[in-house]
């Protein structure tokens, strides 16, 4: 794989899908925070791989995170890979975001990505994304706390994503799937949808991993509402609240009470866990722990 060097010193790759293609979607939904109003340098993609595949069901946002390994994330994209039909890989479009500003680490990591997964980059099934240092200017890395920063990964990642499919995941590098957990969640979302009543609220998030991070599904068309509030009220507010927030202040607009009682409706939660995190446990065992629960 050939990196060209740019004038900052960052390295820039695309396949197949042109930079201001890509650039012109993420303005699109980009508005805060304010250093990106000016230019589209700051969301410009430092390295980009993809073969283009869009019109799928089901796009999966997998961001690496500072504390993990990469080991962690080599073993969250065979499980996830593993658990999806033939059919489901040729629906399902999995991005996975670097949000490194060390060039070496971005690097190390796109090379795994390509030593273990070539055969899925070829065939469009993964798409890798790094954005520009100059994205998290002016923040200075001592001043942008770690839920800062993952609240600004993340609207950088559903920018890249949410056009490209009908249905948007957000999971972790540090997560097991079940077998079928793509075709699972593609039949509930449908079904909710179909479910709809214009007369009633009408679902935001549905919740495949209740608790924890990922496993959160939202409606692609959906997502630059969100977006927008995450570059709003990034700083310091963890995912969680800032999905409870929006559905509050954007799309119940009631009394408190009243909001809370309607949550459920809002933020619907699967009745089966379809992921599991591993972490100081083997994966073997984690492995072994969510066979027993199939």
């Amino acid at each position: 794989m050939q990196y060209t060097k740019l004038e900052n010193n960052q390295f820039s790759h695309v396949t197949t899908t042109p930079d201001d293609a890509e650039t012109s979607m993420f303005t699109v939904v980009f508005q805060f925070p304010p250093h990106l109003l000016y230019g589209a340098k700051p969301l410009s993609p430092a390295y980009l791989s993809t073969q283009g595949r869009t019109d799928v069901s089901i796009v999966l946002g997998v961001p690496t995170l500072d504390e993990r390994t990469e080991s962690h994330l080599r073993a969250t994209l065979y499980n996830l890979i593993e658990n999806m039909s033939a059919e489901d890989q040729s629906d399902t479009l999995i991005v996975v975001y670097i949000g490194e500003e060390d060039e070496t680490v971005v690097e190390r990591i796109v090379q795994q990505i390509e030593e273990n997964f070539a055969e899925h980059l070829k065939s469009g099934l993964i798409d890798i994304v790094a954005p520009e240092d100059s994205y998290y200017f002016p923040f200075l890395q001592d001043d942008l706390s770690r839920l800062s920063k993952q609240n600004l990964d993340l609207a950088y990642l559903m920018a890249y994503a949410h056009a490209k499919g009908q249905f948007y995941v957000q999971l972790t590098d540090a997560v097991l799937a079940r077998p079928n957990f793509v075709r699972n969640m593609r039949k509930f979302a449908l079904v909710q949808m179909a479910l709809n009543n214009i007369f009633q609220p009408t679902w935001f998030v549905l919740d495949f991993f209740p608790n924890q991070f990922g496993g959160k599904l939202f409606k692609g068309e959906e997502l630059p509402y969100l977006i927008t509030h995450l570059q709003t009220f990034y700083k310091d507010i963890h995912w969680h609240k800032l999905i409870k927030s929006f559905i509050e202040s954007t799309l119940c607009r009631k009394g408190a009470e009243e909001c809370l009682l309607q949550m459920s409706t809002y933020w619907q939660t699967y009745d089966i866990l379809l992921f599991q995190r591993f972490g100081n446990s083997t994966l073997r065992e984690k492995l072994r722990l969510l066979s027993l629960k199939t």
